[in-house]
């Protein structure tokens, strides 16, 4: 009975849900269809393609214009106005900067690379010249030669430029593209260098004092003779390749162009000394100490108490390029070892850059390629306070135009020469915040090559007011004269420390054993690409 009551009422039921669901599945599946086309207006691709659609960038510039309050409005007119640079510099490093340092190194006067890229020349001689400073074999105005070893940097750079393009001739005599591209790829005339270069040149040709080869016109600016190498050098490879086309027996072929090679860097010699100057063979130089038994620098003595007459002894030797590098300076190829720090690089490895040596030699050494031993920054910040502490200075190399501040002193910031990461912050000028940011980690700037060993300088000193605590900046000595940075020096923090440099030379010795053994293993190989 009961069930024969109410079994109409349920498939009553059942008919009118069937009815609904029917009625409402058209209006359903039409909400379906329209997903896609909602999401398609809104995606500023084209459909089926990645051409950007106008309508897009439209509504995106009124969405940006709409979306903006009074204060984003005139931080954007300011920023177009006054540049994101004046806009973003951080105000609170600059107030709690000072120029005070509690380890410091003696330093000689401040030198000026003028319109050249010869950093890794003057920044490897001022590494030496503390040592010299401090035994009062110079004063505080001397400074080496860099003219002499610029000299024949470009020699040696023409003779392996003009070997390359003899590989590339042989090869690809008849493929242009070819032919440039390896040119192009292995072929380097330019001034840039590395610290393993300036062991090679001074090991080879000496040094001199700047007293014996002073700066040329060619060497302050050295666009015109880079200028004109080039086009010399690749005269020279012209004709190697119209030798190579004109075939004949390969010893023939060989000596014709060996004939050629030497013929063109007889011209290079002509431009090079019409352009820097003749390197001295053998010189004469005073020497800063007049009383060698005491050790007293620039003594003095008086004809008499009543005279304003003073006397001066002087000390003058005779050196060659040679004796003055190995007696004076006491210059030692192997008293030095680079470290790097790339973090896409297993640590506590030694590497090497393939086809990376200024020369060519007959016996080739891993030093004079740019080679050195990878080490986590956090290892190569204690051996430079190590080094300071020895009282030695430190060539490195660095990004130095990423976050660094080089302007002018004036009354609203009468600092300048920091380096910092959060120098400059631009984020909050554009509104970005976390994985917007524009400051991601070292690992992917240097991935992406976002930063780059792009200059070299000294490291001097350290500001550690308490022991216990990390070090708060390095003092840097620099090489563009007394009227960048802070009279010529430049205060490098520790945070700029870990991101931006990337090299370092320090002595031997400081290492511990286990990073000594590595640097005497066979280096591991590496491409620029890879780089």
């Amino acid at each position: 009975m009961r069930q024969t009551v109410f079994l109409p009422y349920r498939v009553l039921f059942a008919f009118f849900t069937i009815v609904l669901l029917l009625g409402l599945a058209p209006s359903a599946f039409a909400r379906e269809k329209s997903c896609p086309a909602l999401l398609e207006n809104n995606s500023p691709f084209v459909s089926g393609s990645s051409e950007l659609k106008t309508k897009w960038v439209e509504q995106e510039l009124q969405n940006i214009e709409n979306s903006a309050d009074p204060e984003r409005k005139m931080v954007r007119q300011a920023n177009q106005e006054q540049g994101i640079d004046a806009l973003s510099l951080n105000r609170e490093i600059i107030q709690n900067h000072n120029s005070n340092y509690t380890h410091k190194i003696e330093t000689a006067c401040i030198t000026n690379q003028y319109q050249s890229g010869r950093c890794w020349l003057f920044a490897s001689l001022n590494m030496l010249r503390p040592k010299l400073l401090a035994a009062n074999l110079v004063d505080e105005k001397f400074e080496f030669s860099e003219n002499y070893l610029y000299f024949f940097a470009m020699l040696e750079k023409s003779n392996s430029f003009l070997k390359t393009s003899e590989t590339a001739v042989r090869k690809y005599a008849n493929n242009r593209r070819r032919l440039l591209n390896y040119i192009n790829r292995y072929a380097y005339v330019g001034d840039g260098g590395y610290y393993q270069w300036f062991v090679y040149l001074a090991e080879k040709y000496g040094l001199v004092p700047k007293s014996a080869m002073q700066e040329a016109s060619g060497s302050v600016d050295t666009e015109a003779l880079t200028a004109d190498l080039q086009r010399k050098l690749l005269l020279v490879t012209e004709q190697m390749r119209q030798r190579v086309l004109q075939g004949g027996s390969e010893s023939k072929i060989d000596t014709d162009l060996r004939a050629i090679r030497e013929a063109g860097l007889r011209d290079v010699m002509v431009m090079l000394v019409t352009h820097l100057g003749t390197p001295p063979q053998e010189f004469s130089f005073r020497i800063a100490k007049s009383n060698e038994q005491t050790g007293k620098k620039n003594s003095k003595t008086k004809k008499s108490k009543s005279s304003p007459l003073e006397i001066e002894k002087a000390v003058v030797k005779k050196f060659t390029p040679q004796t003055f590098a190995r007696k004076f300076a006491k210059f030692d190829p192997n008293e030095y070892v680079t470290l790097f720090y790339n973090p896409r690089f297993a640590p506590n490895k030694f590497y090497e850059l393939t086809r990376s040596k200024i020369g060519i030699e007959k016996a080739p050494k891993t030093q004079h390629a740019y080679s050195g031993l990878n080490l986590p920054i956090e290892r190569i910040e204690q051996l430079i306070v190590k080094s300071i502490d020895s009282g030695q200075s430190l060539y490195f190399a660095s990004d130095v135009l990423d976050s660094a501040d080089f302007s002018p002193k004036n009354p609203v910031k009468p600092v300048s020469g920091i380096l910092h990461p959060k120098l400059f912050n631009h984020d909050p000028i554009y509104g970005f915040t976390g994985d917007r940011s524009l400051y991601p980690p070292r690992r992917f700037l240097d991935f992406y090559r976002l930063i780059a060993p792009t200059h070299a300088m000294v490291i001097v000193g350290y500001d550690r007011p308490d022991p216990h605590a990390p070090v708060i900046k390095f003092l840097v000595e620099n090489s563009w004269g007394k009227r960048v940075g802070d009279e010529g020096y430049l205060h490098m923090y520790r945070e700029w420390l870990y991101q931006d440099v990337f090299a370092v030379t320090i002595r031997r010795d400081l290492l511990n054993p286990e990073e000594q053994k590595a640097l005497r293993l066979p280096p591991t190989k590496v491409r620029e690409s890879e780089w």
